[in-house]
């Protein structure tokens, strides 16, 4: 039965794994829980980390936790995700996530692993943390939807898998992307680069730097009365300021 293979994670705050261990199990969220894998262990879920009455954040305080599916009750929740640890999510989120304004994912710390194009929804991808490091997860994905804000200081995108972002890629403020991936992966951004805040733009940049393996490219247009577009990555193209 369902029962059966559905953990409810309510009543406790923290699952310590020592191993690497794939479990068929989906959680049935209503609390604020989070994992540490000692000795830097991983769990893996086929299942789905489901959001049950509105907003959830998940702390991945060491470690790796992955888990299928991302699913909630109401396209209003938001998902934010803290910790050090690696969160990964390989498949596609369900209907529901991302569909209302304020059903966002916020990345507040650590690593995140994307196996899907769709698999953080479709709301706005909020990068809060000076530490956030972004990773395709055994593809290249070419066509995430999600809207981009750079919130703090500078992102990395790193791995060996090219990431590309279809929606609108928002600063608000002078912000660093990093990228670190593979030769010959590419970091796009195919929807318009601009400030959240134009009025105040004279003041700001984008700052593009990383490694000489990866290259970065903006598909679409980036507004030049919002944003002064800085590199110092040797491989970058842009389309029309």
């Amino acid at each position: 039965s369902r029962r059966r293979h559905t953990r409810y994670w309510r009543d406790w705050s923290s699952d310590v794994c020592s191993s690497d261990l794939t479990i068929p199990n989906s959680f049935f969220v209503t609390a604020t829980p989070s994992f540490a894998g000692a000795g830097n262990g991983t769990l893996l879920s086929t299942g789905t980390f489901f959001m049950s009455g509105g907003n959830k954040s998940l702390a991945v305080t060491s470690g790796t936790f992955g888990f299928a599916v991302l699913g909630s009750d109401s396209g209003t929740s938001r998902f934010t995700k803290t910790g050090t640890g690696t969160l990964v999510i390989t498949n596609a989120a369900d209907a529901n996530v991302g569909t209302s304004p304020s059903g966002y994912f916020n990345f507040n710390g650590g690593t995140l692993l994307i196996g899907n194009n769709t698999a953080l929804g479709s709301g706005t991808f909020f990068l809060n943390s000076n530490t956030n490091v972004v990773k395709g997860y055994n593809a290249d994905l070419t066509a995430i939807p999600n809207t981009v804000v750079l919130g703090t200081g500078s992102t990395q995108f790193a791995g060996d898998y090219s990431l590309t972002f279809t929606g609108t890629l928002i600063q608000n403020a002078s912000r660093d992307i990093v990228n670190f991936l593979a030769t010959g992966k590419t970091l796009t951004f195919n929807g318009p680069t601009l400030l959240q805040d134009p009025a105040n733009a004279g003041s700001r940049q984008l700052q593009v730097w990383g490694s000489t393996t990866g290259t970065t490219i903006f598909g679409g247009n980036i507004d030049r009365k919002s944003t002064r577009l800085n590199s110092s990555h040797a491989n970058i193209s842009y389309a029309v300021f």
